[in-house]
């Protein structure tokens, strides 16, 4: 604890005795420049994020209403969802659980 206390003083005292320098127009649109492609990178990664939250949200719905049905599959008098239904989760389930080919063989002539 008292090494970090010292460690940041001693970063406060090596910027006291130094001048800052003023940026030039250029310097401060270079910077504006890579803050906003930084920005527009983060919001992307927030926006995929975000997006996989919903799917991975969605694939529990559906594995609830899949458990739910075989649970009350036996009473017929009040079946929780369609059969119809039930059977589109099932296979939304299994479509979201096969991962895409990103490598793909190229077709040979």
């Amino acid at each position: 604890m008292e090494e970090q206390k010292n460690k940041a003083k001693e970063v406060k005292m090596e910027g006291v005795g130094e001048k800052q320098q003023k940026l030039t127009y250029d310097q401060l649109k270079e910077v504006a420049d890579k803050l906003w492609n930084e920005n527009k990178y983060l919001r992307q990664q927030l926006q995929q994020a975000t997006e996989f939250a919903g799917t991975v949200k969605r694939l529990d719905y559906l594995f609830k209403v899949v458990e739910l049905a075989s649970q009350y599959a036996s009473k017929i008098e009040y079946p929780c969802f369609a059969r119809d239904f039930v059977e589109d989760c099932i296979s939304e389930i299994q479509d979201a659980m096969v991962l895409p080919e990103e490598n793909e063989k190229p077709q040979e002539n």
